[in-house]
């Protein structure tokens, strides 16, 4: 993920930052609902054998 950012535009990122900020926290809130357990704490999302933690994709944003 850190290539894909080090290799665009940083127009880009300025631009969508708005939009990826909103998406982000949005994937955040509705942990509470698709959200799996793992380990005692509800911050995961679950595709298959693939496990993702939305807070990771918000650190990239630049505010």
């Amino acid at each position: 993920m850190g290539l894909i950012i080090f290799f665009s535009r940083s127009k880009f990122f300025e631009n969508m930052s708005g939009i990826i900020y909103i998406g982000g926290v949005l994937m955040l809130a509705s942990l509470h609902v698709f959200g799996t357990e793992i380990l005692g704490q509800k911050n995961w999302y679950k595709f298959g054998s693939f496990t993702m933690q939305p807070v990771n994709s918000l650190k990239l944003v630049p505010l």
